[in-house]
């Protein structure tokens, strides 16, 4: 295996807690939103991390360019920049939180927005193996929102 390769698989796969926020973040949703934002983390197939991982760009990408199904956005979101949800983890130990935001870009996700970078918080741990623990998940969309 070629080492562009090998960088090109790494920036196509979610991290073990990236993936467990989106999933937290889906299992909040609507029956109909929730279904729409699991296809919309299918459609990734490039993630651009920036800032050692604190901002998380997610993207779907077909022959070098990105390509967004209309299909598969939420239509009531279709403006620009959307806040979706706030996500707080902890570490295995419990000591310490991260924050994270989850961002609607013209109604289908986009980014992933961390109050400081993963690195940082999972000193002595591995990205791809940290154990988190989900704290609290908020959906800042109403119309999007599990009805109690």
């Amino acid at each position: 295996m070629r080492f562009l390769d090998l960088f090109r698989r790494q920036s196509e796969k979610f991290y073990p807690f990236e993936r467990r926020i989106l999933e937290q973040v889906k299992s909040k949703l609507h029956s109909e939103a929730s279904q729409l934002f699991q296809r919309q983390i299918d459609a990734v197939n490039k993630i651009q991390r920036l800032a050692d991982g604190k901002e998380v760009n997610l993207y779907h990408i077909v022959k070098g360019v990105p390509e967004f199904d209309l299909a598969n956005r939420f239509p009531e979101l279709s403006e620009n920049e959307s806040l979706l949800a706030r996500v707080r983890i902890a570490n295995s130990c419990g000591s310490a939180t991260l924050n994270c935001e989850v961002w609607l870009v013209d109604g289908r996700l986009f980014s992933l927005e961390f109050n400081r970078a993963p690195k940082g918080f999972f000193v002595g741990g591995s990205l791809t193996k940290s154990q988190t623990e989900i704290v609290e998940v908020r959906i800042l969309l109403e119309q999007l929102k599990l009805r109690d």
